[in-house]
């Protein structure tokens, strides 16, 4: 299984996750609910969904000379599909 790095957004997102959770569980409001259900299915959709579509692929790349600064140089990148 692959590391996740999260960005500034994503973690502000998983806190107004918690903190909507809180606020469901303190009010007991339907809608509340609903809106915590919601943001927990988008989290979970968003890490699932790359996982099974990148999981077969492969990618190499290449440098053909040295590189140096301010230079301008060529990069090879092949990208392998094993999916069927």
């Amino acid at each position: 299984m692959k590391k996740f790095q999260s960005t500034k957004e994503g973690r502000r997102f998983l806190l107004a996750i918690v903190l909507i959770g809180l606020a469901s569980l303190n009010t007991g409001n339907n809608l509340i609910y609903l809106i915590f259900s919601l943001m927990i299915s988008l989290s979970v959709v968003a890490v699932v969904t790359p996982l099974v579509n990148l999981r077969s692929l492969d990618c190499d790349i290449s440098f053909q000379e040295p590189i140096y600064a301010g230079t301008p140089f060529r990069v090879d990148v092949t990208v392998n599909n094993r999916k069927k």
